[in-house]
C-alpha cells in the first residue's frame, strides 16, 4: 500500500454515498476507474452504478471479483448496460504499459527506452503469463 494512500471505511454498499469517499474520488484529477472486490451482486455492483453515474469510465475487473451469490450474471450484465466496460487484470496490465518498451521481462535487444508513451511496470512485478491462474467465481 502506498505511503501516500488513503483507507476509508464504508458502510454503504455504495461508496459514492460515502462522503469522504466521494469528496476523495472527486479531488482526484482522474475520469476513469478499475473496479475490483468482493459480492459482485451488491456492493460492487452498486459502487459501480454510483460511479457511472458521477461521469465516470468504469474498468470492472471480472476475474478479479467474488461474491457468495451463485447466479453473478444479472449484475455482471447490469453493470455492463449501464456502461462498465469488461476486462480482465492481465489485458489492463497489458494495456497500462502499452509496450514491451519497459516491461523488465522482456530482453534489452526489444526494448526501446525512448518510446515516452510506454509505462513500465515496477522491477518486482512477475509477467502476467506466470500469475496463479484465476478460478471463476460463481
Amino acid at each position: 500500500f502506498p505511503a501516500s494512500g488513503q483507507r476509508f471505511t464504508k458502510r454503504t454498499y455504495n461508496l459514492t454515498l460515502e462522503r469522504t469517499i466521494s469528496r476523495a474520488l472527486k479531488r482526484l484529477p482522474v475520469r476513469q476507474w478499475v473496479v475490483a472486490g468482493a459480492e459482485t451482486d451488491v456492493c460492487v455492483m452498486q459502487s459501480v452504478l454510483g460511479l457511472l453515474r458521477l461521469g465516470y469510465q468504469v474498468f470492472l475487473l471480472e476475474d478479479c471479483l467474488f461474491t457468495t451469490e451463485p447466479h453473478p450474471g444479472p449484475a455482471l450484465r447490469r453493470m455492463e448496460l449501464a456502461g462498465a466496460v469488461p476486462t480482465t487484470l492481465k489485458s489492463l496490465a497489458y494495456e497500462l504499459v502499452v509496450s514491451t518498451d519497459r516491461t523488465p521481462w522482456y530482453p534489452e535487444d526489444c526494448v526501446d527506452l525512448g518510446r515516452t508513451y510506454a509505462r513500465p511496470f515496477p522491477e518486482e512485478f512477475a509477467v502476467p503469463e506466470a500469475w496463479p491462474p484465476w478460478e471463476p467465481r460463481r
